[in-house]
């Protein structure tokens, strides 16, 4: 995992599962789902130690903007994991300890399980029974929606590049086996179809 996003091209990188500014520093908790820990890979490789700082690193991130990311930044992420000061010990524990993290577009490090806690928690903080369209919480609702409708769109417009561009290439397949079947069929009249071709060439060339 790199060490600073900075050095590296994020351009190429999928999206924040979360948009830019979800801010969950004044929710005082946070969903865990512990069936789906309990029979996730990561339970069964991760050591006392390297689970305790995965789990203190979890929580830091519902205090991030936006919430449940984590800087790309060893130094940052050694104190956050509670090893300041102590680099040697956050290597060793730093791979289990970011498992399922991955590296998005805006430079910033994401967890699928912990973007779903983030998204079902800023949904419940924003819902309420009656609002006045005044509500700051209704705009926040109302931005979340976008968001979400945008990444569906961005979702099936790239299913429908990939599907045309399937159908593109089963169409030259396609063509290319007609000629196939077509020259084994009729290979005297391909051959001299070919010759005829060069000699016109010729011809061309003299004049």
């Amino acid at each position: 995992m790199p060490n600073d996003a900075n050095q590296h091209d994020c351009s190429a990188l999928s999206s924040p599962p979360v948009p830019a500014d979800i801010d969950l520093r004044s929710y005082c908790w946070m969903k865990l789902d512990l069936s789906r820990l309990h029979s996730s890979d990561f339970i069964h490789l991760a050591s006392n130690e390297e689970f305790g700082a995965a789990v203190k690193l979890w929580t830091e991130s519902m205090r991030q903007v936006p919430a449940g990311s984590l800087p790309n930044d060893d130094k940052i992420l050694a104190c956050l994991a509670g090893y300041r000061g102590s680099p040697r010990r956050w290597m060793k524990v730093k791979t289990i300890a970011l498992h399922g993290f991955s590296l998005c577009s805006d430079g910033r490090l994401y967890h699928p399980v912990l973007a779903e806690m983030v998204l079902d928690a800023w949904g419940n903080k924003t819902q309420q029974p009656t609002s006045t369209p005044s509500d700051p919480r209704a705009k926040d609702r109302e931005r979340l929606r976008r968001w979400r409708a945008a990444q569906r769109a961005k979702q099936e417009s790239a299913q429908s590049i990939r599907t045309e561009e399937a159908h593109s290439t089963q169409a030259d397949e396609t063509i290319e086996t007609s000629q196939g079947r077509f020259t084994e069929t009729f290979p005297e009249t391909a051959e001299t179809f070919h010759r005829k071709e060069g000699e016109g060439e010729k011809r061309e060339k003299k004049r």
